[in-house]
């Protein structure tokens, strides 16, 4: 019984890790033994690539076949064609599986070029010798700079956010995902919720280790119409994203990555009132550390006119202590991030 529980959790993993980038870049003289899964996940993404209406694959379970098609849904936000619906049938020892295509191949690659067009542009310039985190974050912030937020939903989120400049929760996500990997940097799209179904990304650095970044919840949109450029929701942990979003830790055999690391730029947390003298100057130093050029601080228990009042007394008496001014005051899309634009 232990060794069929070891070797289901194995297969669950090698599942995961068979659609991700460092598996498939394995060649096959690199696997000492022919893997099932291994070559079943090749013969999947080469058919899906390639627009074949079906793929044969054997010694495949209907539970690994959704897991690996979610898996490529999850990694590859360049296969934009791709719906999750598909059917399959088992035929002796092998299953034929029917892909389903949002559109056809010819407008597929044509959208592609523009796309890889559109990402040339945004990735310019980028310093390949900086941290994976570092080229993330300026990713992050060119990807902000080009996007405006809308809610209505499309069958192609990606080229809504990157043709068109504007999208919802799913194309800022699928965006940073697309640029991301056009950059060599491997991430992993995330469904939940944050205060209604929401998406966003996962981010893997040097090391192995994930971290969430959230590009909506980022794009901060003032009073006066102008776009804020925050990092309150750039490398967190799935400790410190907990506060504010939820999600499924596995999909059938899937797992989802998970994110221990020390989050970045560590917005500081305000419980009481009591607190705001601490709070504020925590986040001043925050912003002076990390150049953020804004000191941004979380209501867990969410905020009011008075409660900001109080707070933007407390800001602007630290701000000059600092030697820093306020330029404004700006709430974010959830309402419990407050970002207090700096300027020297």
């Amino acid at each position: 019984m232990k060794q069929k529980r070891w070797f289901l959790r194995f297969s669950c993993f090698l599942i995961a890790a068979i659609l991700t980038g460092w598996i498939f870049s394995f060649k096959k003289q690199d696997v000492e033994k022919p893997d099932r899964l291994l070559e079943n996940g090749r013969v999947l993404l080469d058919a899906i690539e390639t627009f074949s209406p079906s793929a044969v694959v054997t010694d495949v379970s209907s539970e690994d076949l959704s897991a690996m098609i979610y898996t490529i849904l999850q990694q590859r936000s360049d296969l934009f064609w791709l719906s999750s619906s598909y059917r399959y049938e088992l035929q002796g020892e092998t299953m034929r599986i029917w892909f389903s295509y949002i559109i056809g191949q010819d407008e597929a690659v044509r959208v592609s070029d523009l796309l890889s067009r559109r990402a040339q542009e945004l990735l310019m310039k980028i310093d390949d010798s900086l941290s994976i985190m570092e080229r993330t974050r300026e990713i992050h912030d060119r990807l902000l700079s080009f996007l405006n937020y809308h809610r209505e939903s499309s069958k192609m989120p990606l080229a809504d956010a990157l043709l068109s400049g504007s999208a919802n929760c799913e194309g800022y996500a699928r965006a940073l995902q697309y640029l991301l990997m056009k950059a060599g940097i491997q991430s992993y799209y995330i469904t939940g919720d944050a205060g209604g179904p929401h998406a966003w990304v996962m981010v893997q650095d040097e090391e192995g280790a994930w971290m969430h970044v959230d590009p909506t919840f980022d794009d901060v949109v003032c009073e006066d119409g102008t776009a804020f450029c925050s990092h309150a929701y750039f490398w967190v942990s799935d400790q410190d994203l907990l506060r504010t979003h939820s999600w499924k830790t596995s999909y059938e055999k899937a797992p989802i990555p998970v994110a221990q690391g020390v989050s970045y730029p560590s917005i500081t947390d305000i419980e009481k009132a009591e607190t705001f003298l601490l709070a504020a100057k925590q986040a001043l130093q925050t912003a002076s550390a990390q150049g953020n050029g804004a000191a941004e601080l979380l209501f867990l228990d969410g905020m009011n006119e008075q409660v900001l009042s109080k707070l933007d007394s407390v800001m602007m008496q630290q701000a000059d202590i600092f030697g820093v001014e306020v330029k404004r005051r700006v709430v974010s899309k959830n309402s419990r991030v407050v970002s207090y634009i700096l300027e020297k």
